[in-house]
């Protein structure tokens, strides 16, 4: 039997996702229907719902390039990644719980601070 699965935001980036839905609220009623706030939030929600169904879906990131917060902060023994539109990335981990599989999800970057945090240089 397929174990369920349950996608979570970590409590550290939940503010932040709270302000993002706040932020296309009131775009919504301000009669913005396609910012990139809407883009990003459709994006985001797009890939928690294909999560659901493949929590492998993402880039599994190489144990040897997992930044030492995740593993200081988290725990974590895998860290994976998905793209979403324009150069953002959403970073998660799988938890393999007694009754359930959780996708944790664990920061959402733009690109230039994803490519900071997991050391990535630009070629010349």
């Amino acid at each position: 039997m397929k174990k369920p699965v349950a996608v979570v935001i970590a409590e550290d980036i939940l503010l932040a996702y709270r302000k993002l839905v706040e932020s296309v609220d009131e775009e919504k009623k301000n009669g913005i229907n396609n910012s990139e706030h809407q883009q990003l939030l459709k994006s985001m929600e797009n890939k928690i719902a294909y999560l659901k169904m493949n929590p492998q879906a993402g880039i599994a990131i190489p144990k040897a390039q997992i930044p030492g917060k995740y593993i200081q902060l988290y725990k974590v023994t895998n860290l994976w990644k998905m793209d979403l539109i324009d150069g953002w990335r959403l970073i998660y981990t799988l938890k393999n719980e007694e009754i359930e599989i959780l996708a944790v999800i664990l920061d959402i970057y733009d690109h230039p601070t994803y490519d900071k945090v997991f050391n990535y240089r630009k070629s010349r």
